[in-house]
């Protein structure tokens, strides 16, 4: 078994889901329809990760993909008995810390002096002043609502009228 290279592109007919075995992640829509169109007698569909055999493998190998949203989607309708939507799905190349022997990629360069967040919260966002107030009172505190004031309005013109 290996971790996929490439994102594997897969349509699944209304005849895949016809013949899906609620709950069963061999015979799931999603294993029916790579196994058709990979040619494998290998695929296997759990939530969040699938098996794939790889076709033109005299090895055997088995690539390991990471399941997307729709996919997902797709499977709960299945095993809660809605009704799932036929078409292209896709599963996905595993992302570095997704892999087999994968570890979480520290972010490169610097962290940035000040979140968006952090210079809302400290009024140094550019172009704004924040104002804070308590809620039904119009006097400024440390804690309550937050009302943005662009600096086109501090002279009291409206721009928009």
């Amino acid at each position: 078994m290996r971790d996929a290279e490439e994102d594997f592109l897969v349509f699944i007919t209304t005849a895949d889901l016809a013949a899906a075995i609620p709950g069963d992640p061999c015979n799931c829509g999603g294993a029916i329809a790579a196994r058709r169109s990979t040619g494998q007698t290998v695929a296997v569909c759990f939530k969040s990760v699938s098996y794939i055999g790889v076709p033109d493998s005299d090895k055997g190998h088995i690539n390991r993909y990471v399941n997307g949203g729709l996919f997902r989607r797709l499977q709960h309708d299945l095993d809660t008995g809605g009704i799932p939507n036929p078409g292209g799905y896709v599963f996905k190349a595993p992302s570095p810390s997704w892999t087999l022997g994968g570890k979480n990629v520290p972010r490169e360069g610097p962290r940035p002096a000040q979140t968006p967040r952090e210079s809302i919260i400290k009024g140094t966002a550019d172009g704004e002043r924040v104002i804070i107030r308590n809620a039904g009172t119009d006097r400024p505190s440390g804690v309550g609502m937050v009302h943005f004031v662009s600096e086109k309005l501090k002279n009291g013109k409206n721009p928009f009228a």
